[in-house]
């Protein structure tokens, strides 16, 4: 037998089967694409959360490097005051945030 016939022949075999395999079994082409899509979504996140980090790694040196802006933050977000000072609540800010002051401290 002419080796190049026998060649075809294995040729016409395995063409049918590859491509069955490339478009329509369960791992074929459909399958790739979603996972391609897939990767490129987290691809996507992983740098969004990683420009994230990074703000937040230079905040949390300018927090450590910074003393002004560090007792800013621990005032206005703490609510801490130096001795000595005294804080002045007017009505109009209570009732913004809906709270409610006793007349004994007024």
């Amino acid at each position: 037998m002419n080796p190049s016939k026998l060649l075809f022949g294995v040729y016409l075999i395995l063409a049918p089967l590859l491509f069955y395999g490339i478009f329509y079994s369960p791992g074929g082409l459909k399958e790739y694409l979603a996972h391609k899509r897939k990767y490129l979504e987290l691809e996507t996140q992983i740098k969004k959360i990683q420009a994230e980090n990074h703000d937040l790694l230079l905040k949390i040196n300018n927090f450590k490097k910074n003393r002004p802006f560090r007792e800013f933050i621990v005032r206005n977000k703490l609510g801490w005051i130096k001795d000595g000072e005294k804080i002045i609540i007017l009505d109009t800010h209570i009732k913004e945030k809906g709270l409610e002051v006793s007349n004994e401290s007024r």
